[in-house]
């Protein structure tokens, strides 16, 4: 058996929860006693996805595993942990008492990535009917894209979804993404291309509003999302509680949005099945998007907060404090104050909507 959790589900805090979500139908004739045993008189492996993602209910589950499941399975039961190389170590310590390997994953070799761009460019212009596109010509160029940003960008495109994201934004948008040099310029370029053709589909299904209204209205959707997604990235939590739902929603009411394109603009919206039952969770599609959004709500507090000076000494404290150097601070708190002439320039209410910032 192959039992798969992600470290960001807040639902599952036992391996009991985890077997009951798993094998839903079977808990509908066996006792929680009688599951159990069957699960564990089998070889199982168990997968903990994104343990850089992981809250104290998946840290339960993971000691639960660790400390009790594993040692009295005889062998049977094996655990596969998945994370970014931050929480190596906090995770090498909780497996002090236990024999583990470490695998790392190096991503995709450069000498790889010509490749990868080659198939998923084929899959795009078999599949993709928006736009039509000469394949070869756009292989090539972007090709010698990868080449000569391979000294500032080579590591970032070893990471698949890095890869993927420049493939996709050089098929709709190659004049933008041709300046691309940090991985922020690629998430911003793949930010505002969104950001424009949800502006495009609002504007085509409601003409009563131009565009100018629609993105006024929209950047204060945004304002609110890179507050919420930063409270909820200092909480360690990938999944948005439900009170910052129930802010979107009034927004969206309160504004005469579309509340479902808008969410899905930005969000993935699913349904998950918890230990009670379906539970609707709304949550960014990847740590980094989350990591992306509260860099905005960092510089909007910057900017919004109306004693801005305060603000940037309490910023270099804290830079100085974590060893940031030197060059690197007055490179970001320079940035901060550039941010901040920018929004006090801005006529309408609603706060920093645009994607233009830097967070390396």
């Amino acid at each position: 058996l192959i039992l798969h959790s992600e470290c960001r589900n807040q639902s599952i805090s036992t391996f009991l929860d985890l077997v009951l979500v798993l094998f839903d139908q079977s808990s509908v004739v066996l006792s929680n006693d009688e599951l159990l045993r069957a699960v564990l008189n089998k070889k199982s492996l168990v997968l903990l996805d994104g343990v850089d993602e992981w809250n104290e209910n998946s840290k339960k589950l993971a000691f639960e595993l660790i400390g009790k499941r594993i040692p009295e399975s005889g062998g049977k039961l094996q655990l596969l942990c998945t994370t970014r190389p931050e929480k190596v170590e906090e995770l090498l310590s909780c497996l002090q008492s236990s024999p583990w390997i470490h695998t790392r994953i190096q991503g995709i070799h450069p000498d790889k990535q010509n490749e990868f761009v080659v198939k998923f460019m084929q899959v795009m212009h078999k599949n993709y009917a928006e736009k039509s596109f000469n394949l070869d010509t756009e292989i090539h160029k972007l090709k010698e894209f990868l080449k000569k940003s391979h000294a500032k960008m080579g590591e970032q495109f070893k990471l698949p979804l890095n890869l993927a994201l420049l493939t996709y934004l050089w098929v709709n948008d190659s004049d933008s993404i041709s300046m691309v040099t940090t991985a922020t310029e690629l998430y911003s370029v793949f930010h505002d291309f969104g950001q424009r053709r949800l502006l495009d589909r609002l504007f085509r299904r409601q003409d009563a509003r131009n565009k100018n209204e629609w993105k006024k209205q929209c950047d204060g959707f945004l304002c609110i999302l890179y507050r919420e997604c930063l409270i909820a990235l200092s909480r360690v939590a990938m999944q948005m509680p439900k009170e910052c739902t129930k802010k979107f929603e009034c927004f969206c009411s309160e504004k005469n949005l579309p509340l479902s394109d808008i969410l899905e603009c930005y969000m993935e919206v699913y349904r998950e099945w918890g230990t009670h039952g379906y539970l609707t969770i709304l949550a960014p599609p990847h740590k980094t998007k989350l990591e992306f959004f509260s860099a905005h709500g960092v510089i909007n507090e910057i900017c919004l907060n109306q004693n801005v000076e305060e603000v940037l000494n309490s910023m270099e404290s804290v830079l100085a404090e974590h060893g940031v150097p030197h060059d690197v601070q007055v490179s970001i708190l320079e940035f901060a104050k550039k941010k901040n002439n920018v929004s006090e320039q801005k006529n309408y209410s609603g706060g920093v909507g645009g994607s233009s910032f830097l967070y390396q």
